[in-house]
Formats: structure tokens, sequence, C-alpha cells
């Protein structure tokens, strides 16, 4: 892109999320989670790895990452942000270190509403939200509907040799 004057090889954005990922060694982050933690991250994590993209160099390498699992927070911000910069940009096969540590990028995942905790309402797509909810879910929380390549994103479990989780 035009207009920014210092340009990198490497931007690293590890967002602010709900840290949901690191439950297993930090037991107070499963006892106050709540769905709306995700959503209310959504469109910060999403500003933060648009802006790292727009500093980005030509033939530079980003990586975003957060201690979450939650795919709003994860898959659903790298697909948005793919398809803003769509033809600028492309994920790419992680270090075989980390794809043996690390599962594929999820391809699909339902979006909760606000008041999943009461309702345990849920919706595959952004058309069976209706308007008074519309203010905490947004569209680019979806799936593709392309099929984009999210398979090359890595989920990093917790496990004997992660204590905590992440993206």
């Amino acid at each position: 892109r035009t207009g920014w004057k210092q340009k990198y090889d490497k931007v690293l954005c590890d967002v602010p999320c709900s840290g949901d990922g690191t439950g297993r060694k930090k037991r107070s982050v499963v006892r106050t989670w709540d769905v709306r933690h995700g959503l209310g991250l959504h469109a910060l994590q999403l500003a933060i790895l648009n802006r790292g993209l727009e500093l980005l160099g030509y033939g530079g390498r980003l990586v975003y990452s957060t201690c979450s699992l939650n795919p709003i927070e994860c898959e659903a911000v790298v697909s948005a942000a793919l398809a803003r910069h769509a033809g600028l940009v492309r994920l790419v096969a992680a270090p075989a270190w980390a794809r043996d540590l690390s599962t594929p990028g999820l391809a699909s995942w339902s979006v909760p509403g606000a008041a999943y905790g009461a309702t345990r309402e849920v919706f595959a797509r952004f058309e069976d939200v209706s308007n008074p909810k519309k203010a905490r879910v947004a569209a680019t929380m979806f799936p593709p509907a392309d099929g984009a390549p999210l398979a090359l994103a890595r989920r990093f479990l917790p496990s004997e040799k992660c204590d905590s989780g992440g993206f």
C-alpha cells in the first residue's frame, strides 16, 4: 500500500486477547472467561493486524499471535485481513518445528451471540443475526465463504510440550 513512509521486513502482532488458551496454567481465566471478551476484542485485533500489514514491506513477513483458542480472535481475524488485503498478502506454511507442535487452523466455526451465557444462541451466518445483536457480532467474525486457506494458520494446543494454548 502507498502512503506509509516506513516499511518493515518483519512485523509481530501479538494482540490483546481473552487469554482462554492460558487456562491450563492460569485457572482464574477459566473462572472469569465470558463469550463477550472475544466478541469485544475482535475489532481491535483486526485493526492491529491491518495496521501491521500496512507497515509490512514487500516480501516481508508478519506473525499474528494470541494466547486465545477462540476462532473469533484467531482465524476470523486472519480471514478478514486476508480479504481486505486480497492479492497483496498470503498465508505461508509455518516452519517444521511449529507444525510439529500445533494443529491446522479451523475452516469453520459458529459465532455466539453476546447473550450466549443465558441463551446458548449461536449463528452459522451473519445473515442469521437479528438487528439487536449486530452491534456485538460483525460479519468479519464468520468463516470465509470462499474457503480461504486457513489450514496454513497454526493452533497451539496446551500439551506436555506447550503449557499454554494460542494461535
